[in-house]
This record gives C-alpha cells, structure tokens and sequence, in this order.
C-alpha cells in the first residue's frame, strides 16, 4: 500500500510521462520533485508544451487545483516550477485560473517560502 507522498508523486509522473519526455529527462523530473534539488531542473530541455493534449492540460490544472485545495504548496511549487523549466511561457496551459489571478505579493511570498535561495 502507497502513502500519500507516494500517490501524489505518482500522480505527477502520469503526467508528466505523456509530455515529450526521454526516460532519463523523467528520471530528473521525478528527484527533483521528490527532493527538490534544482540541478535536476537543469537537466530538462526547452519543450514547445502548447501542442499537449486537452486530456494531459486538464489533467495538470486538476492536479494544481487539488494541491492547490489541500495546502500542498511544497508540491505545487515544485510541479510548477519543473513545468515552466520545460515549457518557460507556455506553462499557462497548465495551471488553474486561481493560479494566475495571484496578486504577485501572494505569489512571491509562496516562492520565498519554498525557494529562499532564489531571493538572496
């Protein structure tokens, strides 16, 4: 029997293994957002993500929606981080209207809390 950590990360190699992904690409994907390690961030290449199905975006806004209900910041940031690594501008695809509504004061105090490196 999986724990919650596990089903969730579960959740999110579903998805992401339909993007076009190499195995070793999913491989990167998967410590980062276990550990959040940002040097498996550099291993991902560029990918153009606005030509990903219907089904996979729904799948991704459902998924942001559900951490996004549940507090689970820590793997909504890390999602969302590793997706705009991949697909930089078009990551709008992916995430909830909720989302991109934050005021950027709300969305900066998120990314601190999560990623205080980033603001040294």
């Amino acid at each position: 029997m999986q724990n919650p950590n596990e089903l969730r990360l579960q959740k999110m190699m579903n998805l992401l293994s339909q993007l076009p992904l190499t195995q070793e690409e999913l491989d990167h994907a998967e410590y980062y957002l276990e550990e959040g390690e940002g040097q498996h961030l550099d291993c991902l290449d560029f990918r153009d993500l606005s030509e990903t199905s219907e089904e996979v975006q729904k799948g991704f806004r459902s998924l942001f929606k559900e951490f996004s209900d549940r507090g689970r910041n820590q793997e909504y940031v890390r999602l969302f981080q590793l997706i705009f690594q991949l697909g930089r501008s078009k990551v709008f695809f992916f995430a909830d209207a909720k989302t991109l509504k934050l005021p950027d004061d709300e969305l900066i105090t998120e990314l601190k809390e999560d990623n205080p490196e980033w603001f040294n």
